[in-house]
C-alpha cells in the first residue's frame, strides 16, 4: 500500500497509468478508497492496507484548492453536508461538481445526481463574468423544500466512466466487469490463459493499457490489455496493425481473436482480427442487476494509455 500511494503521488512517472497500478494493487490485497470530503487529505493516503486517493487528484481541484479544504475541516470540523460546505468555502462551481462526479460527497447520503442538482440551486448558473472572475465563486442560494426532487441513481458504468474521466482511474469498477456479463460466452478472462494450449485459438477482450511498436521490431505491434483480471500481452503483425491501424489506435475496449503462443516461454496472444466492445448496452447498476431504462449511445470511454515507438 505504501509503494502504491508513492507511485501515485508521483505521477506521471513510468511505465503504467494510475488505473493499471490500482487494479493490480485490488488483485494483491490493497483496497482502494475514493476521494471523501472529510476523510481524504491534500494527495493520496495509506490506511495500513487501504490507500485513499486525495483530493488533489480530481480534475480541475487546485494543490491549493485542496489544501483549503483540508485546512478547513481540520480547524472547524468535518463538513455536515455538501450545503454547510458550500457555505464555507469559496470554491469554484467546476471543483465541486467533479467532487461531486467521483464519489467525495456520497458519505452524506445523497445520490450523486441530487447532490448536482443540490449544487445548482446552490450557485445559480446565471452570474456575471466580471463578478465571478473577481470573487471566483457563484453566488450562493438557499434551496427550499418544493426545490427538492427525486432523481434515477446514476448507474455504476456511468459512475465508473465519470472516475476515469476525472480520477484517470476507477477505485471500485473495471470496466471489464461491468461488461462481462454482455460478452459472448466463449470470451476467456485472463484468470483462463494458463489453461490455453500452444497454438490454441481464442477471444479476449480488454481495455487498452498501451502500445509499442520499436523501430527495430520490422513494424510489429506490441500491446498490453487488462480486464478485470489481469493483463496480457498482444502481438500484431505489420499487416493486420497497418489494416485495423484506425481501430486499435482509437478503441480503448478491444475484442480480439487470435491464438496461443506459448514459444518463447511467456504468454502471447498473436492476433488475426480485432473489434471495438459494445458499451452501448452498458446501464448496469451493478454487476448483478441491470437498471431498468433504454439504451443510449455513450462517449468513448478514454483512460490514459500510452503509445511507445
Amino acid at each position: 500500500s505504501e509503494f502504491l500511494c508513492a507511485l501515485l503521488n508521483n505521477q506521471p512517472m513510468g511505465f503504467y497509468p494510475p488505473h493499471t497500478l490500482i487494479n493490480d494493487a485490488k488483485r494483491n490485497s490493497v483496497q482502494i478508497l475514493p476521494p471523501d470530503i472529510n476523510q481524504s487529505r491534500e494527495s493520496c493516503s495509506v490506511h495500513g492496507m487501504q490507500v485513499r486517493i486525495g483530493l488533489g487528484y480530481v480534475q480541475q481541484m487546485s494543490q491549493e484548492q485542496a489544501e483549503l479544504i483540508v485546512a478547513e475541516r481540520r480547524e472547524n470540523g468535518p463538513y455536515a453536508s455538501l450545503t454547510d460546505f458550500a457555505r464555507r468555502l469559496s470554491m469554484p462551481r467546476e471543483s465541486t461538481e467533479n467532487l461531486i462526479l467521483v464519489g467525495a460527497f456520497d458519505c452524506f447520503g445523497m445520490r450523486r445526481r441530487e447532490s448536482l442538482w443540490l449544487l445548482g440551486l446552490l450557485h445559480p448558473a446565471k452570474v456575471s463574468k466580471r463578478r465571478a472572475k473577481r470573487t471566483q465563486q457563484l453566488p450562493l442560494a438557499l434551496p427550499v423544500d418544493q426545490d427538492a426532487v427525486e432523481l434515477h441513481p446514476t448507474s455504476a458504468w456511468d459512475q465508473m466512466e465519470a472516475e476515469y474521466d476525472l480520477l484517470g482511474m476507477s477505485p471500485r469498477w473495471h470496466p471489464m466487469l461491468l461488461l462481462r456479463s454482455y460478452l459472448p460466452e466463449h470470451v476467456v478472462q485472463t484468470s483462463g490463459l494458463d489453461g490455453i494450449a500452444d497454438g490454441e485459438s481464442l477471444a479476449i477482450a480488454g481495455l487498452v493499457v498501451c502500445r509499442q511498436q520499436p523501430r527495430t521490431a520490422k513494424g510489429v505491434l506490441f500491446m498490453l490489455i487488462e480486464d478485470e483480471h489481469g493483463l496480457a500481452n498482444v502481438v500484431v503483425y505489420p499487416d493486420l496493425a497497418k489494416r485495423e491501424r484506425i481501430l486499435i489506435r482509437q478503441s480503448s475496449l478491444l475484442m480480439i481473436e487470435g491464438r496461443m503462443d506459448r514459444a518463447e516461454g511467456p504468454i502471447n496472444i498473436i492476433a488475426r482480427r480485432f473489434s471495438a466492445v459494445d458499451t452501448s448496452r452498458t446501464t448496469l447498476g451493478t454487476p448483478e442487476q441491470i437498471n431498468s431504462g433504454s439504451s443510449r449511445s455513450r462517449r468513448q470511454l478514454a483512460p490514459v494509455s500510452h503509445d511507445y515507438r
